[in-house]
């Protein structure tokens, strides 16, 4: 949604941890102006499904393991049933020393672009001033969706304007 906010947002918690406060599952749904919505579904129970699926009037996209940052496979994804191979566009790879990334995987793996993202950041001696931007609003969503959970899952709104 290029970084837009949700109008409202609902939120349920479906388990709770041994303190009987914190959330350990938890699904929410988004909705944006323009009849668009977003679901989503965390869990501390099964951590190891890191996946996405978008589905729209044109096809689907689907992206196993997108923010997993353990796995270090070459990124992929499928668009309607059929494999498509992600690779950076040319240029964009960040050179870092020989042997900087030894640990990790495939350069186009989550865990190597998120450092190569990183280290861009850091040399460019520049404030990436989306970064503060992007935190809020993210910050503004979780917030919307947990303050629902708490209210019986009722919609809270969050951008009667939706920037």
């Amino acid at each position: 949604m290029r970084w837009e906010l949700p109008v409202t947002a609902m939120g349920r918690i479906l388990s709770l941890a041994e303190d009987g406060r914190t959330p350990t599952q938890f699904s929410g749904e988004l909705i944006f102006k323009n009849d668009t919505s977003a679901g989503f579904y965390c869990s501390f129970v099964t951590e190891s499904q890191q996946w996405v699926t978008v589905s729209g009037s044109r096809g689907t996209v689907r992206v196993a393991d997108f923010v997993h940052p353990r796995n270090t496979y070459e990124s992929g994804f499928e668009v309607n049933g059929i494999e498509h191979r992600w690779l950076a566009p040319a240029g964009t790879e960040i050179p870092l020393q020989p042997g900087a990334l030894s640990d990790f995987g495939h350069p186009t793996a989550q865990d190597t672009r998120m450092l190569q993202n990183f280290a861009a950041q850091v040399h460019s001696d520049q404030l990436n001033t989306e970064w503060p931007d992007i935190a809020l609003k993210t910050q503004l969503v979780m917030d919307a969706c947990l303050a629902s959970a708490r209210q019986d899952s009722q919609p809270v709104i969050i951008c009667a304007n939706s920037q």
